[in-house]
């Protein structure tokens, strides 16, 4: 215990050295200091503080006791600090003695028993079954989030009620689980609301071992339940239909019971099972239906070969004459083939010659062709150059035009300044006149009016003369407008033709590039008839090879004849024994009910 003295002035006056441990600071640095001073400078760090305080047992003289979570340069510590004032004679505080109670660790423990409360319990209402806790009494001491959510009822509101609130059909029955435990049975399987439960009970004991109670979990079994069911009972009738397949019935159909949602995918898988075994009696009754008929036709062909032995017999020996006659036929033939191979050998030299004179004509026609194409890209040369000119033609004449818009302009406003000219000598010649009369006084404004007259006589010369030019001037650009509309027809014109040469260069280049392409297409038929005819002379001399084969090949069948005739007897007696086998067979096929 860290224990420390004040004096009535609330000083340090001495304190153990658990205190001094406690508060990180030495005997020497803090005796005498104001206790405040802890709170004030920041020398310890008062995190929580509940209960009583020094102020209250110093104004009340009382002892008094409070809770104080502290840190220190050492540490961060939980106190119970027990405040006890100490009286003089008079009644007067002389000292306050502080006790502090370090419970750090039972704190701590405390802390960590309940986050691992919290933790267990969270781990409980994880569990989607309902688990319940109880006392040896029975009453409820502990349920889980799926209890609560089962009765609709918080749990807080179930601790210490009897389990049986919990209105279970099996409460307060044999079939309890409690009761079930207390008789040695830890798990017990009952029906009720139309599902099937099981309730696994166990006890509780404490650290001496002794019993404290019961723990119960509940399970829906039901889905369980009824597919197990459902296995059962799909797999004895599978097994009753397979035993009578299996005695060779392949008549028996069974379809699986329909199921829900809990036996689903249990038919699914048996499904796919009964729907193999369906298609290999499906596949048996068809090959054994298909063994019975080949049987049948394997018999009635075998008694067909025994009659066409004996005709067989006697084609070969007829079969024998005719090959001698076949080697006599084949040296006539060999005689005409000869004659074909030389005609064949004839027709390939003159196919030869066609093949050569082609393959010039079509050197000649790519070479026009080529020609041809020249003559179009030049054309169309041409012709682009022909739309420039047009373009700039059109360009001068609209240029002409304005100009003689302009001349025209001008040619009113030197009539204008003659106009001006004439005006300004009649003013003249008015001034003089009033300058005479006025004698001495107006010989100076006479001599002005002399001056104006001379340059007004001077502005209309000059506008006369460049009226004459204008007029000149205006000739000469009608007639350049006229040459350049001229010229702009026959530039257009020009234009025109040389499009229509380079569509005839174009149409040119086009028939001459089919001529060519014919001429190839005849010059491959050529050398493709070439190659044929060479196949057929190779045919030909094939053909007498085969002719003179077939004469000797003539002479071995009439031997092989002589020698398959004895053949035949064996045959004869081979096939009686496939019938036989035949029969046999659909003996043993009887067994099996396939209709």
């Amino acid at each position: 215990m860290a224990h420390v003295l004040l004096d009535k002035e609330l000083k340090i006056v001495d304190g153990n050295e658990s205190y001094f441990q406690l508060v990180g600071y030495t005997r020497e640095r803090v005796t005498g200091m104001p206790f405040s001073d802890y709170r004030t400078t920041g020398m310890l760090n008062y995190i929580k503080e509940t209960g009583g305080t020094l102020k209250e047992s110093f104004d009340k003289k009382i002892t008094i006791s409070g809770q104080t979570k502290m840190g220190s340069p050492t540490g961060v510590y939980d106190l119970i600090r027990t405040y006890v004032p100490i009286l003089d004679e008079h009644g007067d505080i002389k000292y306050i003695y502080i006790a502090n109670f370090d419970i750090t660790e039972t704190v701590r423990l405390g802390e960590e028993a309940v986050d691992r409360a919290v933790y267990y319990e969270s781990i409980l209402d994880a569990i989607q079954n309902p688990v319940t806790v109880t006392d040896l009494e029975g009453k409820m001491t502990f349920v889980n989030k799926a209890v609560e959510d089962q009765l609709k009822t918080p749990r807080k509101e179930l601790i210490g009620k009897p389990c049986n609130k919990r209105g279970g059909s099996t409460c307060t029955t044999d079939q309890c689980g409690i009761t079930r435990l207390k008789q040695g049975f830890t798990t017990t399987s009952v029906e009720q609301d139309g599902g099937f439960f099981t309730f696994d009970c166990s006890y509780i004991q404490n650290a001496k071992g002794e019993n404290v109670g019961h723990v119960e979990v509940i399970s829906d079994v039901t889905a369980l339940t009824e597919t197990q069911n459902y296995i059962e009972t799909e797999i004895a009738e599978l097994s009753t239909r397979y035993e009578l397949m299996a005695a060779g019935d392949l008549t028996i159909r069974y379809d699986l019971t329909e199921p829900d949602d809990q036996t689903r995918i249990i038919h699914d898988h048996l499904e796919k099972l009964h729907s193999a075994v369906r298609s290999t009696i499906t596949s048996l009754q068809k090959n054994i239906g298909d063994v019975n008929k080949e049987m049948i036709d394997l018999t009635t062909t075998a008694d067909n070969a025994n009659n066409s032995i004996l005709d067989a017999s006697k084609g070969l020996q007829q079969v024998a004459k005719n090959a001698g006659n076949v080697c006599s036929d084949a040296e006539k033939a060999s005689d005409g083939v000869e004659q074909i191979s030389k005609a064949m050998q004839d027709m390939s030299a003159a196919v030869e010659e066609i093949t050569s004179s082609m393959e010039s004509v079509s050197v000649l026609s790519q070479e026009t062709n080529v020609l041809s194409r020249k003559g179009a890209e030049l054309a169309g040369k041409t012709e682009k150059s022909m739309v420039e000119i047009t373009s700039s033609s059109a360009k001068v004449f609209d240029i002409v035009t304005d100009v003689e818009k302009q001349m025209g302009e001008i040619s009113k406003i030197v009539v204008l300044i003659r106009d001006l000219a004439n005006q300004t000598n009649l003013l003249a010649l008015n001034a003089a006149i009033e300058a005479a009369r006025a004698g001495d006084a107006g010989r100076g404004f006479a001599v002005v009016a002399t001056e104006v007259k001379s340059l007004a006589q001077e502005s209309r010369n000059s506008a006369e003369r460049i009226e004459e030019m204008i007029g000149n001037l205006k000739k000469n650009t009608q007639h350049a407008s006229t040459a350049m509309g001229e010229a702009k027809g026959t530039v257009e014109q020009g234009s025109q033709m040389v499009t229509e040469t380079l569509q005839s260069f174009n149409q040119i280049a086009l028939e001459v590039g089919k001529i060519a392409k014919s001429v190839s297409e005849v010059a491959a038929a050529t050398e493709e008839q070439a190659a044929t005819t060479e196949e057929v002379t190779a045919s030909i001399t094939e053909v007498a090879r085969l002719v003179d084969q077939t004469a000797r090949e003539a002479g071995d069948a009439a031997a092989a004849t002589e020698e398959s005739t004895a053949s035949l007897d064996e045959i004869t007696r081979m096939v009686g024994e496939v019938n036989k086998v035949a029969v046999n067979a659909m003996e043993a096929n009887k067994r099996f009910k396939v209709d």
